[in-house]
């Protein structure tokens, strides 16, 4: 709304009327039309099956070997002591378990970069970051903090994403490329185990707007994912719960597969080089077995 007030709110402490005040607004989507084409090419076959017959720490260490054990040490930790440093580490996990980090792309926690709003220029950090060596920011993770009060996490992720784009833009000047007028950046907030995953269109408008302190004509829309556990039932009792419910492990880890395959569509403006990388990896994989490219 054009009448409210607009002032310097570092990330961490924006709300929803901050949002408002720049006329950004979250839209609720369907997994189908959130992800697109990589709804159906998403999958969970690089995941070791026994990650979704366990129930828990506990069957985990009788059966399963130690890499899984670990990683259900890491999810027991974040649900019974759902703090930042557990929660951010099991994100972390995450994202490596689904890899993410191919093709050189590093999960990193705790990532700093520069935010300028309503003339003045911060540093921001993200709690969990998806970043290429070159330093280019492509995907960003927010820990929702249940035990401060007035913190949210999606407005805080929305500002983390608008940051990432001025960031982004600052480092393709560095490296003698224009700026990107729009880029659609992929992030996510944690709650305990339960991943929320959105895509923020941030604009050149939009950034000048939160930079100078202007109201911006033109609306945005920041587009939330409906997740697909959650198909099927409006009885919040029963759909509550995350990544430790092995009923919801397999609908959510084919989600945040379909999440990594749009990030990787996504991050293609950013450089010519990640143009290049899919089209070596694509040659690669269409080489008959043991010839050379």
């Amino acid at each position: 709304m054009s009448h409210l007030s607009r002032k310097y709110t570092c990330p961490s402490e924006w709300t929803y009327q901050t949002l408002e005040a720049f006329n950004i607004h979250v839209l609720m989507v369907e997994p189908e039309d959130f992800f697109g084409q990589h709804y159906v090419a998403a999958s969970v076959a690089a995941i070791p099956p026994l990650i979704f017959d366990i129930d828990n720490i506990n069957e985990a260490v009788q059966r399963a070997p130690g890499d899984i054990i670990k990683y259900f040490d890491y999810l027991n930790l974040a649900t019974t002591l759902p703090q930042e440093s557990t929660v951010d580490c099991l994100v972390q996990e995450t994202l490596r378990l689904l890899h993410f980090d191919a093709q050189r792309l590093l999960v990193v926690q705790h990532f700093r970069y520069p935010f300028e709003m309503c003339g003045k220029a911060v540093t921001t950090e993200t709690d969990v970051a998806l970043i290429h060596p070159s330093l280019l920011l492509l995907l960003i993770a927010v820990e929702d903090k249940p035990f401060t009060p007035l913190k949210y996490p999606e407005p805080q992720v929305i500002a983390e994403a608008i940051a990432a784009f001025q960031y982004n833009n600052e480092r393709r000047r560095d490296m003698g490329l224009d700026p990107l007028s729009a880029w659609s950046v992929p992030c996510m907030t944690m709650r305990g185990a339960t991943p929320t995953l959105y895509v923020v269109d941030v604009t050149d408008e939009l950034s000048r707007a939160i930079i100078h302190g202007d109201y911006p004509e033109t609306a945005t829309t920041v587009r939330r994912c409906k997740g697909s556990w959650l198909k099927g039932s409006g009885d919040w009792v029963v759909t509550s719960g995350g990544i430790e419910k092995k009923g919801f492990r397999r609908a959510m880890f084919r989600d945040l597969d379909a999440f990594r395959l749009l990030a990787r569509e996504l991050r293609a403006p950013l450089h010519p080089i990640f143009a290049q990388e899919d089209n070596d990896e694509a040659t690669h994989a269409a080489a008959p077995t043991g010839s050379q490219v």
